[in-house]
């Protein structure tokens, strides 16, 4: 048996138990929510999960007619974003729509942060006033009645809406506000995935932007410049290193560029002309965070490498010099 609830214009009304909803549209909904879920892991786009999500609860009923709008950054307006049933002009009539106390279903809703529920078109209040409008353009499209809930982020913030028109104006079933329900906490679901993606992407990107400036700005710093592992394992060398060294790019990144910038016959020809030219000032900094120590090896204009390694059960640098070898230990 279908409970019916009040029929009160522009109620928000609470849904009954689940215990209420017909076996069917339970079962219904579980193999939405399954291929939604499925959607997400493949790592689906937000158009195409919201697609899915709309296409099932569509396929429960040849009178419903599902859509999703998202609300954008600042929380004023609504677009919308899937419901393959929804007429094109619909679509484009409303976008955007604001949010507001007496915007329909949707826009009430997402101002409300609750479920409302318009169960006559024609005479509920919520689409009077300025949005009148919308009355007269949703009745030539058939719509007679609608329920939407609003997505909310963990935080509160309006994030979207899911809506159901229906051809007939009569009052809502339990089985329908279960479906409304259960679709937005699918679609919720969705979009927040999206949304983490997107800032997880962007964080991503900025932190490339940033080190790609950094390594910018350190190629145009006046000293040779190289990044070791504790291994000796080359990570990072600047512009000035290459030149000095006469490496490439992708020979001075590797474990042999120790070997190859450091060795004794190279120590005591080229490294000995860059001290006596620059007077062998020299500065070694170790930046260490446990088991991901990282030895920077930086010097001035056309002075020698220094090199830092490590030495037994305790750390000590080494400091290779023209004239003069310094060991200190940590």
């Amino acid at each position: 048996m279908r409970w019916q609830l009040p029929a009160i214009a522009g109620a928000v009304v609470r849904h009954p138990e689940s215990s209420s909803i017909s076996p069917s549209v339970r079962d219904a909904l579980a193999s939405i929510h399954r291929q939604a879920l499925e959607l997400i892991v493949q790592g689906a786009s937000l158009e195409t999960v919201l697609g899915a999500l709309c296409d099932g609860i569509d396929a429960l009923d040849p009178d419903l007619i599902s859509s999703v709008l998202l609300a954008d950054p600042d929380g004023q307006r609504l677009w919308p974003k899937a419901g393959r049933r929804v007429p094109e002009d619909w679509k484009q009539f409303i976008t955007p729509l604001p949010i507001g106390p007496c915007v329909g279903a949707c826009g009430t809703a997402a101002f409300r942060k609750e479920r409302v529920i318009n169960q006559d078109i024609a005479t509920d209040p919520l689409w009077s006033g300025a949005a009148e409008k919308y009355r007269a353009f949703a009745l030539q499209h058939g719509f007679r009645s609608t329920w939407s809930v609003p997505l909310l982020s963990k935080d509160g913030n309006v994030l979207g809406t899911f809506g159901l028109y229906h051809t007939k104006a009569n009052a809502v079933h339990a089985d329908e506000i279960e479906v409304v329900e259960q679709a937005g906490n699918i679609a919720l679901l969705a979009i927040e995935r999206h949304r983490a993606q997107a800032a997880l992407t962007s964080a991503l990107a900025a932190v490339r932007k940033s080190e790609s400036e950094l390594r910018t700005m350190v190629d145009m710093i006046p000293q040779m410049i190289a990044v070791l592992a504790p291994d000796g394992h080359a990570l990072y060398v600047n512009e000035l290193t290459l030149e000095y060294t006469g490496l490439a790019a992708d020979e001075a990144r590797g474990a042999d560029f120790r070997l190859r910038v450091f060795s004794p016959g190279r120590r005591g020809t080229a490294q000995g002309g860059a001290c006596r030219r620059a007077g062998a000032r020299r500065t070694v900094r170790e930046r260490a965070a446990r088991q991901t120590a990282r030895w920077t090896v930086s010097m001035v204009p056309h002075s020698l490498p220094c090199l830092a390694r490590r030495r037994g059960p305790r750390r000590a640098l080494v400091l290779h010099g023209h004239r003069h070898r310094r060991s200190y230990t940590l």
